[in-house]
């Protein structure tokens, strides 16, 4: 046995003196074997084929029992749900309701800060006046259009003054 005092250095060798780290997993001495590497037998017993037997003849006799009790499971989870959704339904409307007025104020609440900004007034302010240049440019080109026709009208009174034009 290893002495473990204080003065003397950990020597591993002699405290495991006699263990070994590898075992042999492949050692055919063992007796046991598991189940799950035991064979099967190759053909059936007449045990095996009478539990069979009596097993096919208790689902037979149990699967009316069983799709019934299926059908009842199923029936009352179908109308549990529906009595959850109806329960739940006014607070899933006042919630898709509300949730929708918000997003509306939100959206609001948007487009009037983005209507204040500096780009936007630039904008606005650009478009009014190309709005005032443009009407300026056409009452100007109407005025022009008035002057010449009086321009015309006086010219035409000298030459023509006194004399029957006849057209057509």
């Amino acid at each position: 046995m290893y002495n473990f005092s204080a003065n003397t250095p950990f020597d591993p060798s002699k405290a495991f003196a006699g263990f070994n780290f590898t075992p042999n997993i492949y050692s055919t001495s063992s007796n046991f074997t598991p189940s799950y590497l035991q064979k099967p037998p190759t053909t059936p017993t007449q045990d095996h084929l009478e539990q069979a037997e009596q097993i096919a003849a208790l689902e037979e006799k149990l699967t009316p029992t069983v799709l019934a009790r299926a059908k009842a499971f199923s029936d009352l989870q179908a109308e549990l749900s529906a009595k959850q959704l109806a329960q739940v339904y006014p607070y899933l409307t006042a919630a898709r309701s509300r949730a929708t007025s918000e997003d509306l104020a939100a959206s609001q609440a948007y487009r009037r800060f983005a209507e204040q900004l500096p780009s936007n007034v630039q904008n606005i302010m650009a478009s009014k006046q190309a709005q005032m240049q443009s009407a300026q440019v056409g009452e100007a080109a109407l005025q022009q259009a008035t002057a010449d026709q009086l321009r015309a009208a006086k010219e035409s009174q000298g030459r023509f003054a006194g004399q029957y034009i006849q057209f057509g």
